[in-house]
């Protein structure tokens, strides 16, 4: 990805950003020159997916979701475990 460094971008893209300035017309050509070699591309490319793959959210949510399932398994089993169902307070589930 070529990029403008700006300070997000700096920090989500990481080694994995080609940065120019927006008003760099010579940067950009540069970096555009720079990927139209096909070993810079791989090379590129394969730094994208890897920070893709760092940055990904999927272990993090499973993790999430482990433990909000695990709540309501709790609250199952300590509701069985009464043998009676709650009386209602006004308040929502």
């Amino acid at each position: 990805m070529i990029a403008h460094p700006t300070p997000g971008l700096v920090e989500s893209l990481g080694e994995a950003g080609i940065f120019a300035y927006r008003d760099d017309l010579n940067a950009w050509i540069h970096a555009l020159m720079f990927l139209r070699d096909p070993k810079n591309w791989e090379e590129a490319s394969r730094r994208a997916k890897a920070r893709s793959e760092e940055l990904s959210a999927t272990s993090d949510l499973d993790t999430w979701c482990d433990a909000v399932e695990s709540l309501c398994d709790l609250g199952r089993r300590e509701f069985l475990s009464v043998g009676s169902q709650p009386e209602y307070n006004g308040n929502a589930l």
